[in-house]
């Protein structure tokens, strides 16, 4: 199974780490990161169970006559906590973290890359055809080889003219040993 990321709500990463070396990029195409995480600390393949939680949603610039449907929206997605279970194969490791981001129509740069360490921090920005709004996604956490710990951010142009869409979540993975992928 490939690493598949969700759309803006919720958002998942899947990451996990082993090995060492450091990236430093600036507006990097996504061939660019993936060029460079060659060097850099590798995922341990295995079979990883985890977890995404929406900590807060805000929408903002919307009319005051639509905050109650916003509200009616938004408000339900808010602690909802949504398990997985996934099996990283040695080919899946290859690839960086947020490159599933990257999906299908969808133009990204990383605005910034940077790991070190076990410490992780990216931004990407996204632009899809048909839809001229950016969407921005970013990320700070910790790798290890066992389990991982991060806080997203995505944001975008919300569905109303003038308005904002910005949603936060916390992502935990753990390694729980070895797997045959299906």
């Amino acid at each position: 199974m490939t690493r598949r990321m969700l759309t803006l709500a919720p958002l998942a990463l899947l990451a996990t780490a082993a090995g060492s070396g450091v990236i430093d990029l600036k507006n990097a195409s996504s061939e660019q990161v993936v060029a460079a995480y060659a060097n850099a600390q590798k995922e341990r393949p295995g079979r990883y169970f985890g977890t995404n939680k929406v900590v807060a949603v805000d929408v903002t610039g919307v009319a005051p006559a639509m905050k109650p449907l916003v509200d009616q929206i938004t408000k339900p997605m808010i602690g909802k906590l949504k398990s997985f279970d996934v099996c990283l194969t040695a080919e899946g490791v290859k690839r960086p973290v947020f490159e599933d981001f990257n999906t299908a129509g969808s133009t990204c740069r990383y605005a910034r890359y940077r790991q070190k360490g076990s410490a992780v921090d990216v931004e990407m920005r996204c632009t899809a055809p048909n839809d001229p709004n950016e969407k921005t996604i970013t990320a700070t956490g910790q790798i290890t080889a066992e389990k991982s710990a991060f806080d997203l951010v995505a944001s975008q142009v919300g569905p109303m003219p003038g308005s904002q869409l910005r949603i936060h979540s916390h992502y935990e993975n753990s390694r729980a040993g070895e797997c045959q992928p299906q």
